[in-house]
């Protein structure tokens, strides 16, 4: 595939020399690789057993949801993307929550609220 650079980014890579160029492509590499990681199912129980829980969660009768909501917005707002956390902290929601419906609802609320916490009102 060939790529195409925009005349500010070759303005500005054009000036580095092979080795330099090399430095900065194992970077941007390294940097997509951790991008597209998937949370292991073994991160997201560790979130959601680390969440805390407010007090009005703690007295609930339904804590784990809210463990669920707070670890998903918690990994959003720590910089992952709601791509690489969707499918684990699911996982880990339909193990602990009442309905499968639920488990689904929560995960996306706890994605709406990190999307919240990291970009303001917008688009949310």
């Amino acid at each position: 595939m060939a790529a195409t650079l925009t005349a500010d980014v070759e303005a500005i890579v054009g000036r580095l020399g092979a080795d330099e160029l090399a430095q900065l492509g194992a970077i941007f590499t390294a940097r997509a690789a951790q991008r597209r990681r998937t949370l292991t199912m073994a991160e997201a129980w560790k979130a959601w057993e680390s969440a805390p829980l407010t007090s009005g969660w703690e007295r609930s009768q339904l804590s784990d949801v809210g463990r669920v909501r707070i670890a998903t917005r918690l990994l959003l707002e720590r910089g992952l993307h709601p791509e690489q956390v969707v499918a684990s902290m699911t996982e880990v929601a339909l193990a602990v929550c009442p309905h499968p419906l639920v488990a689904v609802e929560v995960v996306a609320v706890g994605l709406a609220d990190g999307r919240y916490a990291r970009e303001g009102a917008e688009d949310v």
